[in-house]
């Protein structure tokens, strides 16, 4: 009981002052950047230690100009209690004709450990646009959602993919050129032939914004729901992904 106080009040202090990493996979666990200090907070266990960082930018010139092509950041930190546990975060994000962006963490424990991966990449190649976004996760839970936009001419198609299922079909409706929100259908396999409904959409509010990736799997026996949230603020960003009873969060202050 002392340790689980003790626990409450690093975090909430942490939150207001200090950089935390919030995760929950298989169980909560937060970790706080205190400058150099990192300390991992669980439930049975208060570990310190230390973290190292990194940022590069990358800049491009033509002619008089510097253009920016990329920012990565990496983070890499260990710390030491009744058990130990290594955690490493990468961040990079390009800009130009394939804007992308990779969010990498990797969290390493004798009792515990797990990847999270988020990627977004889009391609323009003249009158065709490609538009990529994948999470996944691989531990003790292990899913993914995956979505992918391909704009050709005046046609939009594209594909689903909920752990195990993959699904092939078209865009009736979309919003903006790079397929950023909109309402798919399609076909595939889960569990057998399957159809699939998904929408992606946006929602502002004010400086933040929060978005959805939906997606329903209907076959004769089984429904499978997907769901891929992102909520996005000027210093924090939250991602959750629900799959069949699987839910995983991730929290960036």
């Amino acid at each position: 009981m002392k340790l689980n106080r003790l626990v409450l009040s690093i975090v909430l202090t942490s939150i207001a002052v200090f950089g935390v990493e919030m995760l929950y996979v298989d169980g909560l666990t937060h970790f706080i950047d205190v400058g150099n200090f990192l300390i991992r907070t669980s439930e049975k266990d208060l570990q310190f230690g230390a973290i190292y960082r990194d940022e590069k930018t990358i800049v491009r010139r033509v002619g008089f100009l510097r253009i920016k092509e990329a920012d990565a950041k990496m983070n890499i930190g260990f710390t030491v209690g009744k058990s130990w546990s290594v955690l490493a975060t990468f961040d990079v994000e390009s800009f130009g004709l394939m804007p992308a962006s990779y969010r990498m963490l990797f969290s390493i424990a004798p009792e515990n450990s797990h990847a999270i991966i988020d990627a977004k990449q889009k391609v323009f190649l003249g009158n065709y646009t490609i538009n990529f976004s994948s999470f996944d996760v691989v531990g003790p839970v292990t899913m993914g959602m995956s979505r992918v936009y391909l704009r050709m001419q005046n046609r939009e198609i594209g594909f689903y993919s909920l752990d195990n299922a993959l699904f092939a079909g078209f865009y009736p409706f979309s919003r903006g050129q790079t397929g950023d929100e909109g309402f798919f259908m399609g076909v595939g396999w889960k569990d057998g032939v399957s159809g699939a409904l998904a929408m992606k959409l946006r929602v502002p509010l004010g400086s933040a914004s929060i978005v959805l990736d939906f997606i329903l799997a209907l076959n004769q026996d089984s429904a499978s729901v997907g769901i891929r949230g992102e909520w996005i603020g000027e210093k924090f960003k939250v991602d959750t992904c629900f799959i069949d009873g699987k839910f995983v969060f991730r929290v960036s202050f």
